[in-house]
Parts: structure tokens; C-alpha cells; sequence
């Protein structure tokens, strides 16, 4: 019982973290996305 719990918290932990940090990755994503097209349209008008 002990360990189940202990398996339990930690699953608890990480998932909560997961959803914690999925928009910064995503919006991270978005940014890095829009920079590297303004930079590819930037060499290809040059």
C-alpha cells in the first residue's frame, strides 16, 4: 500500500508538471515558429 502510494504521488507530480509546463513548451513552439519564418522571409526579400 505504501509503495502504490508512493507511485501514485510521484505519477501525481509529473503529470501535474507535464500540464504545468505543456503551454510554456507550446507557446515557446509558436515564437520559435514565427521567428524562423520572419527570418527565412527576411533572406528570401534580400
Amino acid at each position: 500500500m505504501n509503495r502504490l502510494a508512493k507511485v501514485a504521488a510521484i505519477l501525481a507530480i509529473l503529470i501535474a508538471a507535464a500540464i504545468f509546463v505543456t503551454p510554456f513548451i507550446l507557446y515557446f513552439g509558436i515564437i520559435a515558429g514565427t521567428i524562423a519564418a520572419v527570418f527565412k522571409h527576411d533572406r528570401h526579400t534580400r
